[in-house]
């Protein structure tokens, strides 16, 4: 389950993108676990659209999954989403889209 991750304007335009390649976030993604307000939400299949206010919300479930990763590559990942949802938070007009395969 391939999930990528864009930082983008209003007018979609990309400013920045994190891919797992490797599937190595597919043992951690929080798909429809409730314990995850917002990322279980993610869609496997289709996109889903983070603004900047819900970036707090969306930092903290990334810092609860960089917790429960064991390897390198997977924690890797999440911290560039992480630093992905700092610029989209203090950046006006910008959204964190999560798009499946």
């Amino acid at each position: 389950m391939e999930i990528k991750v864009y930082l983008q304007s209003i007018d979609g335009k990309k400013d920045d993108e994190v891919v797992d390649m490797y599937d190595a976030l597919a043992k951690v993604w929080p798909i429809g676990n409730p314990e995850f307000p917002l990322l279980q939400y993610i869609d496997p299949y289709g996109n889903t659209v983070f603004n900047g206010a819900q970036m707090p919300e969306v930092r903290e479930e990334v810092e609860m999954l960089i917790g429960k990763c064991s390897d390198e590559e997977g924690k890797s990942l999440l911290l560039h989403i992480y630093d992905l949802a700092l610029k989209c938070e203090k950046q006006p007009h910008k959204f964190l889209r999560f798009v499946g395969d």
